[in-house]
């Protein structure tokens, strides 16, 4: 017959199997984390074992499995981080043993390779378009009428697309077009895609300034576009607002 016990490592509730009634801990984790019960506790790993250590681990690659169960195991208070800051002391001290070039930087002279590129490529890309990641840094962005705008030309574009008559629907654009530059593959999220009345679709793209990477973007997007039977346009600042005039009145209205 079953039993429940209180485990006094985490003082959760857990099942006793018959045959493990002599049992007190839920798992090896609350068992471990009473010193009495740990056969490590008070030692510490000697340089040669933190080498050896290190070396049988070096290419080791865990399971998603493993790193799903990790993350759980570890999430919240099971967290031995939980609720705690790091000092300035040590802020500092991990500064100068990773950043600034130092011989003992893991990332001195290493470089991602391309497929490493492509899958970081991949996955900003899909926060882009979900929304969860906006890569303009600038102070004017928000929701309007639970619409999400990285600037104030995103914003007034939004108001123009609700006053325009010929419009069915218009929402954040969730495409993801690839593109190829300096012989690296890459992903870009234009802004909005508009369905009007007459069934056609246009995907937008809200641009302040030009780089030399956008025509590539631009010509990659027509030409993906065009295979899905969609237009693509690029409306910059003067196409957007009349005059300078015009945008200063804009930013002060929604500043108020």
């Amino acid at each position: 017959m079953n039993k429940e016990k209180t485990c006094p490592g985490c003082g959760e509730e857990f099942i006793v199997k018959p045959g493990e009634y002599s049992r007190k801990y839920c798992t090896k984790k609350c068992y471990f984390s009473k010193s009495e019960n740990n056969p490590f506790f008070g030692k510490k790993h000697t340089k040669k074992a933190k080498l050896e250590i290190g070396r049988k681990n070096l290419g080791k690659k865990r399971s998603y499995k493993f790193k799903k169960q990790r993350s759980i195991d570890y999430e919240g208070k099971n967290n031995p981080f939980f609720n705690r800051k790091h000092n300035k002391s040590t802020k500092k001290h991990m500064s100068d043993t990773w950043h600034d070039g130092h011989d003992n930087s893991h990332w001195v002279g290493r470089k991602h390779t391309i497929i490493s590129k492509e899958k970081m490529s991949r996955a900003r890309s899909a926060l882009v378009a979900s929304g969860k990641l906006n890569m303009i840094n600038i102070s004017i962005k928000g929701f309007y009428n639970e619409m999400r705008f990285d600037s104030a030309y995103e914003l007034a574009r939004i108001k123009q697309l609700e006053k325009d008559k010929s419009i069915k629907c218009f929402k954040r654009n969730s495409i993801i077009i690839p593109y190829i530059y300096k012989k690296e593959n890459k992903r870009y999220t234009p802004d909005f895609i508009i369905t009007y009345k007459d069934d056609s679709v246009c995907v937008e793209e809200i641009k302040g300034y030009e780089k030399e990477v956008d025509i590539v973007k631009y010509k990659a997007a027509r030409k993906f576009l065009k295979a899905k039977n969609m237009l693509f346009k690029v409306l910059y600042k003067n196409q957007i607002f009349e005059n300078e005039k015009a945008y200063r009145s804009f930013l002060n209205d929604i500043k108020k």
